[in-house]
């Protein structure tokens, strides 16, 4: 995390440089420049947030960067029964399958919708968590 919070840092001095190029002369400033900034920078906030939640639940700290870069690979289909939920993210799940939330190889990682993860050994909870709403997206 130490080089999202780096990035940051950059940022903010960019973002600050431009502020004050449109304070001193507004004919020279950069307002997609200055958007595109605060967009990358808002994704960084939300990332380490994201990752803080994370070690919070006895993740890896990079869990949710490594989560989404996995499921990418696998461009958002379940291994087990092939939906693609590249529609509807959040019910890709990232398995781990010995069960060790801080193992990240690959070869320990599966991307698994919510339904085929729930009949996973010690997952049995996520069935609790299926709404009717999840259910119509696997029909």
């Amino acid at each position: 995390m130490y080089w999202l919070n780096e990035r940051l840092l950059e940022l903010e001095a960019e973002i600050n440089a431009l502020i004050k190029t449109r304070e001193d002369d507004s004919d020279n400033y950069d307002y997609e420049k200055y958007e595109e900034l605060i967009k990358e920078w808002n994704s960084i906030q939300r990332t380490l947030s994201t990752s803080q939640a994370s070690i919070d639940k006895n993740y890896s700290p990079y869990w949710s960067v490594v989560s989404r870069l996995i499921r990418d690979e696998h461009y958002w289909f379940c291994n087990k029964c092939g939906i693609n939920l590249s529609s509807n993210r959040d019910l890709l799940h990232l398995h781990h399958k010995d069960r060790n939330r801080i193992n990240n190889d690959d070869a320990n990682l599966e991307p698994l919708c919510i339904i085929c993860h729930a009949t996973c050994l010690g997952h049995s909870h996520l069935i609790d968590e299926i709404t009717d709403e999840m259910k119509r997206e696997f029909r």
